[in-house]
């Protein structure tokens, strides 16, 4: 009787542990495309200053050679 009680406390323990798993996964699944749209946005902003930086390079060559 006493062994059965400390099995199902057991079992008990480790379907909580599955559920708290479970439920940090669900977490990660519904956070991820927020942080991938997030992701997207800051590359899209880190190209719009690279190429706005490489636009200054023919104004120079412009400066220089007239």
């Amino acid at each position: 009787m006493v062994n059965d009680d400390i099995l199902r406390v057991k079992a008990h323990e480790r379907l909580s542990d599955s559920l708290q798993v479970a439920e940090a996964i669900d977490r990660v699944q519904k956070e991820s495309p927020k942080i991938r749209v997030k992701g997207k946005q800051a590359s899209s902003k880190s190209l719009v200053q690279d190429s706005s930086s490489t636009e200054d390079i023919p104004n120079i060559k412009n400066v220089i050679w007239n």
